[in-house]
């Protein structure tokens, strides 16, 4: 049966909310909240070294407004969108955060502020972006980047929570992650050009997740739903790690046919 991906994402942003909601604020490792920026250099605001700082270069392609959608609870985000404008968010901004460019371009936005208590991240179609760094978002959870542009590489490395992924219909090829990530549920449907080593080092991520954290019930989606196909070939190593998940852990895996 066919999932929607919509869905997916819907569930895995409200049950990391659940979450969020139940546990200890996780504090920053450094003290520089709301830190001035600094100045700028280079085209469309290149900006200078701030630390700690959340980026990524936003692309700028049509008339609709730029908007991405940061969940947690933090207090205050400051924010240079790389065109000269700058702008403070106070509190949690339940329809998201959006800026208007006044022409087509690539655009380094920098973030700082209270970045350690960013649970959710997601962008969507008004949200595409060439790059993203998440380094100093420490107690990300769940991320999405659904049916838009994005980098090929998304690293997960400094992110020892993270737990659900939707990067379905995009441009990603392969996710990095710290060996202990606690990955729960991961949606990269119709990613036809995820490179094969990224789809078994996938596998193997939720693999060593469910054993070594006893994570039962998560869920893997892995498949071009055209064809009920799956994304790459499997090695005799993935395809005997996916029945683990699915027969023993009871893992919802799409496709199963394997």
């Amino acid at each position: 049966m066919k999932k929607n991906s919509w869905f997916l994402s819907f569930c895995m942003f409200m049950f990391t909310i659940l979450l969020l909601g139940c546990q200890e604020e996780v504090q920053p490792e450094t003290a520089q909240d709301n830190a001035p920026l600094t100045e700028r250099s280079g085209a469309h605001g290149r900006a200078g070294a701030v630390t700690p700082e959340f980026t990524f270069t936003a692309l700028r392609g049509g008339q609709v407004p730029f908007r991405f959608f940061p969940y947690g609870p933090f207090t205050q985000l400051s924010i240079d969108w790389g065109d000269g404008t700058q702008e403070v968010i106070n509190g949690e901004p339940m329809e998201g955060i959006s800026h208007s460019y006044a022409a087509t371009g690539e655009y380094a936005v920098r973030i700082v502020g209270d970045l350690g208590n960013i649970g959710v991240l997601s962008f969507y179609e008004d949200g595409p972006t060439r790059e993203i760094n998440l380094e100093h978002l420490p107690s990300l959870q769940n991320f999405s980047m659904h049916n838009v542009s994005t980098p090929r590489i998304l690293d997960f490395r400094q992110n020892p929570f993270i737990a659900f992924i939707d990067v379905s219909r995009t441009d990603v090829q392969n996710m990095l992650f710290s060996a202990n990530a606690p990955l729960t549920l991961v949606n990269i449907l119709d990613n036809s050009r995820y490179s094969e080593k990224g789809f078994q080092d996938l596998i193997h991520q939720a693999y060593r997740s469910a054993t070594n954290n006893r994570i039962d019930y998560g869920g893997l989606y892995i498949g071009l739903q055209a064809t009920y196909e799956l994304i790459a070939p499997l090695t005799p190593r993935s395809k005997a790690e996916l029945r683990v998940l699915r027969d023993i852990f009871q893992w919802d895996i799409y496709p199963n046919n394997f």
